[in-house]
């Protein structure tokens, strides 16, 4: 289970971000698309050190080996930017890659040396109520082809359907509006991972 940071900086954000590192969050995608370089500084210095490891960064990634991140993410429009140097690398690097996806084919086409795509939205968004499911055909993810690559889901996506996501065929869940959106974004969170903790069980 991934959690996306809000695309705006809130005020209680870093206490959040800190708090779900202490409840087991495993990996946190730092998405802030029009964030400048000093503040996303300042907010990954602001994030436990002993935690930077489990940060992706989406934008600005000549910042991660300040911080000994190793985990990049590439937009769609990125990938198609970089793909052919992206694809010269393989999984034996220290960099683990991330990308994005809206449909079966391309994830199908995707190299080798991506560690996991988001596939989105799979269910109506919880962040953005006129941003609805593309994809709704779960039937599509029984032909996919890659076998190194991991499929999480994303969009829509909260503690009452995570756990059907997984049934469904994805290899694991992001959450975005189900955790910025909540009155208690950590009471959220525990349900999600309680959800999924009881279907691997």
């Amino acid at each position: 289970m991934i959690v996306i940071t809000n695309p705006i900086q809130l005020n209680n954000e870093m206490e959040i971000i800190n708090n779900l590192f202490i409840n087991g969050l495993e990996v946190l995608h730092v998405r802030k698309p029009n964030i400048n370089l000093d503040d996303l500084l300042q907010l990954i210095e602001n994030i436990d050190a002993k935690y930077h490891l489990q940060l992706v960064l989406h934008q600005h990634h000549e910042l991660a080996p300040e911080f000994g991140i190793n985990r990049l993410h590439f937009t769609e429009k990125t990938r198609l930017e970089f793909e052919k140097s992206i694809s010269s690398l393989n999984k034996n690097t220290e960099w683990i890659f991330s990308t994005s996806v809206h449909n079966i084919a391309a994830f199908n086409a995707l190299p080798d040396a991506f560690e996991y795509a988001f596939l989105s939205p799979v269910y109506d968004s919880i962040s953005k109520p006129s941003y609805k499911a593309r994809f709704n055909d779960f039937e599509a993810l029984k032909s996919r082809t890659s076998i190194t690559t991991r499929l999480i889901g994303l969009g829509g996506i909260n503690s009452t359907n995570c756990r059907q996501t997984i049934e469904a065929g994805f290899d694991g869940v992001a959450l975005l509006g189900a955790i910025w959106q909540a009155e208690d974004a950590i009471a959220e969170f525990k349900k999600c991972q309680q959800a999924l903790h009881n279907y691997v069980q």
